[in-house]
């Protein structure tokens, strides 16, 4: 017989199963564990309890309790007890275990309440100190970003010259004379983001654009372009020099693109700009030439010859002084066509018009005082047309040599009668002279320019053989004018 049957104990086999909620789950899990120590469990529970035992710290100190509890009990002399006795020292176990086990739950919470603020405080840290350093690193960007919005709105400019020697070369001649764009960029550098994001949608989408191109530099080039923009912006000269600049890179921008630009772009600064000096000089040259040619209606040009005419009678003095000292400048050809004229008038007007473009500029204004006030009235009598060519003209210079060719194409008309041509005239030119080809291309003409074309045509049949030339080579010969295109 057990002790168990002595004490009058019965040992109750447990499930490990929810029980049907007459005592709580910590009174089932305290039964489980005492029928664990007295082995009174089958294999299949016996092995539920020890993998809790594994994975439950809580569960495995309880069973430590329990297991010590029996420990002293064993210790103790066995003496008779009855029934009353033997439930009273079990509940006190009980009680005890109890105890401990809301003692651990305490302790557990307590740690658990410690862990969630620690956890809370280090995340509370991390998001002050992620929010500080994402403030220094983003607002470091945006206040870099806005020193320098003047760089990238001046992207283009300071790419392609980001050399202040090389600007400062640029203002020999090439580009502080009207043929290229002086116009100022349509909008002036933002000053900051507030009034970039308020621009026009085209103008910030460019500016974006340029931003874009400008954080795909290098640092070091980022650095060199801050710079040439610090450098600029402290020379003296800066207003010339940023026109000069916005100038030269509105040039560039418009040369054909290619192998050529690209080789041009990666010239050292001197031969770079020997190679901007002779691009610019030929199509200057080429502009001019072009404008020399410009045709004047036969009407502008009687209005230009009387000009001309009261002109020479009120400066004759200075026109005659001028052309004695000019005429030993002409080739030997030249004078003797000149002198083989009878009239005086007419071969001071040809010496003129022969030397026009030895003539420096400074000793004519000083010679003519009056000239600018003179071509004045001259502008307010012709066409809009001749005005138009006019204003194409680049400086004073070029104003004089073509005020002096428009007089030259009317004294040319009005020598050979090209003005008095009559249509009985035009009509035998398109009976006898005109060829076939030129003739058949005339009569399908709309009735309109059917007599303008015609009278071209005569003139061109009609010009003289050259008598003298511009030394210069600018235009054509001055003994070849280009024809009217009608007539008065």
């Amino acid at each position: 017989m057990s002790d168990d049957e002595l004490t009058g104990n019965e040992t109750v086999k447990l499930p490990l199963d929810k029980s049907s909620g007459q005592e709580d789950q910590v009174d089932q899990e305290s039964q489980q564990i005492v029928a664990y120590l007295d082995g009174e469990l089958d294999a299949a529970t016996n092995a539920e309890i020890e993998k809790r035992l594994a994975d439950d710290a809580e569960f495995a100190l309880r069973l430590q309790q329990l297991q010590r509890a029996w420990d002293l009990l064993d210790d103790l002399p066995r003496v008779a007890g009855n029934i009353d006795f033997t439930r009273s020292t079990v509940e006190l176990i009980a009680v005890s275990a109890e105890d401990d086990l809301q003692a651990t739950k305490k302790r557990a919470t307590q740690k658990t309440i410690q862990s969630w603020l620690l956890r809370s405080g280090l995340m509370g840290l991390a998001i002050l100190l992620g929010a500080f350093l994402g403030d220094w690193y983003f607002g470091r960007a945006q206040r870099q970003l806005l020193r320098d919005l003047s760089v990238i709105h001046q992207y283009d400019e300071y790419r392609l010259t980001s050399d202040l020697e090389f600007l400062k070369q640029l203002q020999d001649g090439l580009f502080d004379d009207p043929p290229f764009d002086q116009s100022p960029p349509t909008q002036s550098a933002p000053k900051s983001l507030q009034e970039l994001s308020q621009w026009p949608a085209l103008e910030r989408a460019k500016f974006q654009q340029k931003q874009a191109r400008f954080e795909l530099l290098e640092e070091n080039e980022k650095r060199d372009l801050r710079q040439f923009q610090q450098m600029l912006q402290k020379d003296p000269a800066r207003d010339v020099l940023n026109q000069i600049m916005h100038s030269y890179t509105q040039w560039v921008l418009a040369l054909p693109p290619g192998e050529a630009k690209r080789r041009f772009l990666d010239l050292p600064r001197e031969e770079r700009l020997v190679e901007v000096e002779k691009i610019i000089r030929e199509k200057k040259n080429s502009r001019f030439k072009e404008l020399l040619n410009s045709r004047l209606d036969l009407d502008d040009l009687s209005i230009v010859d009387d000009w001309m005419h009261g002109w020479m009678k009120t400066e004759q003095v200075n026109v005659s002084k001028l052309t004695l000292e000019v005429i030993n400048t002409l080739s030997e050809e030249i004078q003797q066509r000149i002198s083989s004229t009878q009239d005086p008038a007419n071969q001071m007007r040809m010496a003129l018009f022969a030397s026009i473009e030895n003539i420096e500029m400074q000793k004519w204004t000083e010679m003519f005082p009056q000239w600018q006030q003179n071509t004045d009235q001259l502008l307010s009598k012709i066409s809009p047309t001749a005005r138009d060519i006019y204003k194409k003209t680049q400086g004073e210079r070029e104003q004089l040599q073509l005020v002096m060719r428009w007089a030259y194409y009317a004294f040319l008309a009005k020598r050979f009668n090209w003005m008095n041509v009559d249509d009985r005239a035009l009509a035998k030119f398109y009976q006898e002279e005109l060829s076939a080809k030129d003739r058949d291309m005339v009569d399908r003409l709309p009735a309109e320019q059917y007599k303008t074309t015609l009278r071209r045509l005569y003139f061109r049949s009609k010009r003289p053989p050259r008598f003298f030339e511009m030394n210069s080579g600018n235009g054509p010969p001055l003994g070849r004018p280009p024809i009217p295109p009608n007539g008065g």
